[in-house]
């Protein structure tokens, strides 16, 4: 670990020599790096990923200047650790969730990622390249104006020339983590994609009931990721 910079972790199964799948996750506004890590402990993602989190250089996630930070850790990744180019993926909560969005935005498009899976972002762009997706967002997200992202979602499924129609993703349930109370995950996968294309709409108010209900990271997140990533070809 980089104090204020980036945090990275091994399964234990890196041996160096054998590339590995990485994962870049962009914390929350005015979270430290560990929060995704600690998010992710204990699902695939700690144990068949190679997982680094930078570090925003103010609270929240800025592109012009956060970017190039980025690019140096993925650069240092590439060159002192053995992680497989093809298989990058890219996740983030909140701010962070929006600067992967943002990144894909870009004019020419963000090529380093096989996959994303942001959580809780915004709407940045009409239109981005062609990518595997999985969104995730509550129902009625208070820290997005009680929206469920669909203005998010119809980037993507747009951008991947997706039809409207849409078939059950089936995702496990499980216990929210703020209340107890049983989360339904809401996940669909969108047909004729040129690209994997899936969105959860879940009803967990994990993060806080005063200012941001169903806006946190829901339960079943990190292990659906793992899924949807390692079920790409």
């Amino acid at each position: 670990m980089v104090a204020n910079d980036h945090l990275y972790t091994f399964p234990e199964s890196y041996d160096g020599k054998t590339p590995m799948p990485l994962l870049l996750a962009f914390h929350a506004n005015g979270n430290p790096n560990t929060q995704i890590r600690d998010l992710t402990n204990g699902s695939g993602l700690e144990t068949a990923f190679v997982r680094a989190f930078p570090k925003s250089i103010a609270a929240g996630w800025a592109i012009d200047t956060d970017g190039p930070r980025v690019t140096a850790v993925y650069n240092d990744l590439l060159a002192n650790y053995c992680v497989d180019t093809g298989r990058v993926f890219a996740t983030g909560h909140s701010s962070g969730a929006q600067m992967v969005v943002q990144m894909l935005c870009v004019a020419g498009g963000e090529k380093r990622f096989k996959a994303v899976a942001p959580v809780a972002a915004s709407k940045y762009c009409d239109k981005i390249s062609a990518i595997p997706v999985m969104y995730i967002q509550g129902q009625k997200d208070a820290g997005r104006g009680n929206s469920n992202g669909i203005d998010v979602v119809n980037v993507f499924s747009s951008s991947n020339t997706c039809a409207a129609t849409t078939a059950a993703y089936p995702v496990a349930s499980c216990n929210s983590k703020l209340d107890n109370q049983p989360v339904t995950p809401g996940c669909v996968s969108y047909q004729g994609c040129a690209q994997p294309t899936v969105w959860c709409s879940h009803n967990d108010n994990s993060y806080n009931l005063t200012d941001g209900n169903m806006h946190g990271w829901p339960c079943f997140a990190s292990a659906a990721m793992y899924t949807f990533f390692t079920s790409l070809p």
